[in-house]
């Protein structure tokens, strides 16, 4: 089991992802599925905060990918970014939410061109893997891969019957104050979680 709430660097991570919500993208629409912000070198993924994300969050048939069978959504969404960002070399990657998928896409198809990052952080990230393609490649290149799951959050356990290419960690405790599981989505909380 990863112990994500060790490692300082993920707090820092999370609230790259949380400034996310407010910055103009770096690369990709601020109205798209896609949108990217750097931060120094690092490259950080945004959620869903749209319609053309939530459109892409529902599009759950499948692509074939280099990096496997991919949820069709993500990929779409990823495509767009594909060119500019393949062309940065960023050591840390991050993203919230439907930003986790991206991210995790993103160290893949680095771990392609020959330039793996060291480590990607997703915060809540929704399943995106039909086949162990993924996994593998980003274990062959050596990419540490970390993902939360935030007490009863559903999105890291959706859609079912896919999967996501990493471990995802357990953490936070039930407030009985905050029974609506999406309260434990918001990356806000994910920060006082990992505090």
């Amino acid at each position: 089991m990863i112990d994500i709430k060790a490692d300082p660097t993920a707090r820092y991570m999370a609230a790259l992802c949380a400034r996310a919500y407010v910055d103009p993208p770096t690369y990709g629409a601020a109205d798209s599925a896609g949108r990217a912000h750097l931060y120094g070198d690092d490259v950080v993924f945004r959620g869903t905060d749209n319609p053309a994300s939530m459109l892409a969050d529902g599009d759950i048939l499948t692509a074939d990918t280099p990096l496997g069978k991919l949820h069709d959504g993500f990929w779409g969404a990823w495509l767009p970014l594909e060119a500019q960002l393949l062309a940065r070399a960023p050591q840390r990657i991050a993203g919230h939410s439907e930003g986790g998928a991206l991210a995790v896409i993103y160290a893949g198809m680095l771990c392609r061109a020959g330039t793996p990052p060291s480590i990607v952080y997703c915060f809540e990230p929704p399943r995106l893997c039909l086949d162990d393609t993924l996994r593998q490649v980003l274990e062959k290149a050596g990419v540490t891969v970390w993902a939360t799951c935030n007490c009863i959050d559903p999105v890291p356990w959706v859609p079912p019957l896919m999967s996501f290419p990493g471990e995802l960690a357990h953490i936070g405790r039930l407030d009985l104050a905050h029974l609506d599981p999406l309260f434990y989505h918001e990356i806000e909380n994910v920060i006082k979680s990992l505090s």
